[in-house]
C-alpha cells in the first residue's frame, strides 16, 4: 500500500476523484481514502496545512495502514531562480528551515543534539518519479 498525503483540499482532490473502490475511514477529523489507484492500493488524506499537523496524520497512516511509501503532494515555494510556478519539482531532500540552533552551535535547519540536518528523500522513490516521461521534471 502506498500512502498519499496533501496539505490543501485543491492539492488532493483530483487524486480522491481518481480514487476506485473507495473506503472512507474517518478519525479525528480527518477523512482517509482507502482504495485503488492505477491498479495500486493506497490510502490518501488531506492532512490540513503545517508541518505538526502533517506529522501527526502521516503517523495515523502509519500506525494504521503500514504503507510501503508515504508520498507527499502539493505546491510550495521556492528560492531557486530556475524553479518557476507551474513546474513539477521531485524533492530530493528535506530541511527544516525554521530550526535554527546556530546560537548554540548548531547549523541552520538541523536539528539539536542529532545528526538530522538535511535528510534525503528515498532513492527508489525519486528513481520512480523521474521515470514519468509524460511531464518534464525537475529536481530540487
Amino acid at each position: 500500500m502506498i500512502a498519499l498525503t496533501a496539505a490543501m483540499q485543491p492539492e488532493i482532490e483530483l487524486i480522491k476523484k481518481s480514487i476506485t473502490e473507495p473506503e472512507l475511514i474517518h478519525w479525528q477529523g480527518w477523512d482517509f481514502i482507502k482504495g485503488k489507484l492505477f491498479g495500486e492500493d493506497i490510502v490518501a488524506v488531506q492532512t490540513g496545512v503545517g508541518k505538526v499537523l502533517a506529522a501527526i496524520v502521516t503517523q495515523k497512516i502509519i500506525d494504521t495502514f503500514s504503507p510501503a511509501a508515504v508520498i507527499m503532494s502539493g505546491v510550495g515555494g521556492s528560492i531557486n531562480p530556475e524553479i518557476k510556478r507551474g513546474d513539477l519539482v521531485i524533492g530530493l531532500d528535506s530541511l527544516q528551515h525554521d530550526m535554527d540552533a546556530t546560537m548554540f552551535g548548531f547549523k541552520r535547519g538541523q536539528i539539536p543534539y542529532s545528526d538530522y540536518h538535511i535528510i534525503p528523500s528515498d532513492k527508489k522513490l525519486i528513481e520512480i518519479a523521474l521515470s514519468y516521461k509524460k511531464e518534464k521534471l525537475k529536481q530540487g
